[in-house]
């Protein structure tokens, strides 16, 4: 199943859409090799490496250029210049506009919005897609963000606190994009939109653990991006899908038997991702946290700080990335700067609670046990999921075990085991008897 959750993710997950990119990373580090596991988890056995995880713009008139050649035939370049000095939006709002064949002001508010997700502004936002949604109300990207935003807010700590909230948007927004789609215009965007509408239903459904739904939903957003593709072929944000797919595609096939081998298409697809980046409309931010992910999974951590760095300049107070720089600065043991991120993270969302997991491994790693337990506790009090849960248990049975407090020890992993049969902490628990009937602890 673990490896299903990978297929789903290289398949139907590649929207295009920044949420979706978070949980794709969640799901195929999940789903490596037998082999891969063991080695895990044969570092969790001493606790002495412990894994991470899991408004528009003002319109203004350019001065005149002067000095210019102008061309013999056609329009001078003295001309083309001066009229694109005079544009009220930046280039790529009109490149996006005459590849979608749309109006540039709405092309410019959507890619506002999604700015304003992105910098985490959600007020800002909701009222942005509101007024949005009211001056073209055909796009549906009134429930298409709304929803969005809930999502975001969800997946800053991999819960379903907003639920209602998503799913009451959702729905709507999958009535309005299919209507929108059998109605003649605007096809380039409709089918992207469609592509990101499934694609999300698709990884919400994989962090449900509701894999034959998740898989088909896959399977109809890649035929909804094949649809965009052939309306708006010059569409460089559908290039994300395939770089996704190509690279991650490629990792489920070395790693597994349920797919052919097939070509190693990885540096394919990390350059079609690059290309993205550089060139995207509306996707070019969560490029930069797929390119993240994609470096992890090389084990090239220079360059996915990198990624990470750059996302976190343009959008310092984006949660999700701030946590992902946190872990890759534990990964390179500057547990300094860690500290200083997951400190961030909760001045710019006080209620968040992953940054208290996260606090606990720096805490470990540099020897302050006391206040590990006490940040494990405090993400313990928060109504997390099995996974989560057992995980966090296992971890604070660690953190005690390297106190010497091997009653609380034992305790905690036997709760981590009771949650869902974790395998660490039954080793863990089996070890534990052993030392004592060996006399070597006493608890």
């Amino acid at each position: 199943m673990r490896a299903s959750r990978v297929i789903i993710a290289t398949v139907g997950l590649a929207c295009g859409l920044w949420a979706a990119e978070v949980e794709a990373e969640k799901v195929v580090r999940t789903s490596t090799s037998n082999a891969s596991q063991q080695s895990e988890e044969s570092q969790e056995e001493d606790h002495s490496h412990e894994d991470l995880d899991e408004g528009t713009m003002t319109p203004h008139k350019a001065p005149p250029i002067e000095g210019l050649p102008e061309e013999e035939e056609g329009e001078g370049l003295r001309e083309k210049l001066q009229r694109e000095a005079n544009r009220p939006y930046d280039n790529v709002v009109y490149r996006g506009a005459e590849v979608l064949r749309m109006d540039p002001e709405f092309v410019e508010g959507a890619r506002q919005g999604l700015e304003l997700i992105y910098l985490r502004d959600y007020p800002a936002a909701m009222e942005h897609f509101g007024a949005l949604d009211k001056r073209w109300p055909e796009t549906a990207v009134g429930p298409v963000g709304r929803g969005l935003i809930f999502q975001a807010l969800m997946l800053e700590n991999f819960d379903f606190k907003y639920e209602k909230q998503y799913q009451t948007n959702w729905a709507e927004a999958r009535r309005r994009v299919t209507a929108a789609t059998e109605a003649p215009g605007n096809e380039g965007w409709d089918y992207f939109m469609l592509v990101g509408v499934i694609g999300v239903e698709a990884m919400h459904a994989t962090r449900r653990y509701e894999y034959v739904d998740a898989l088909g939903k896959a399977y109809e957003a890649k035929r909804a991006l094949d649809q965009c593709r052939e309306a708006a072929p010059e569409f460089p944000d559908i290039v994300l899908a395939d770089g996704i797919y190509n690279y991650w595609r490629s990792v489920v096939a070395l790693n597994t038997k349920l797919i052919p081998d097939g070509e190693d298409k990885r540096a394919e697809g990390i350059e079609q991702m690059k290309f993205v980046e550089t060139n995207g409309i509306f996707v070019s931010a969560p490029t930069i946290l797929a390119l993240t992910f994609t470096y992890l999974e090389e084990r090239d951590l220079k360059r996915a700080m990198s990624s990470a760095v750059r996302g976190h300049l343009r959008y310092p107070k984006n949660v999700i990335n701030n946590l992902l720089l946190a872990r890759i600065y534990l990964y390179m043991h500057r547990v300094a700067e860690a500290e200083q991120t997951l400190n961030q993270v909760l001045v710019d969302a006080p209620d968040n609670e992953r940054a208290h997991y996260y606090l606990a491994l720096v805490f470990s790693r540099t020897k302050r046990m006391d206040q590990a337990i006490a940040e494990m506790k405090k993400y313990l009090a928060y109504p997390l999921i099995d996974e989560y849960r057992a995980t966090s248990l296992y971890r604070l049975g660690g953190f005690y075990y390297r106190k010497h407090a091997y009653a609380e020890a034992i305790a905690s992993y036997e709760a981590a085991y009771a949650v869902n049969n974790h395998r660490g902490a039954k080793r863990r628990i089996e070890s534990m008897k052993k030392a004592r009937k060996d006399g070597r602890i006493n608890f």
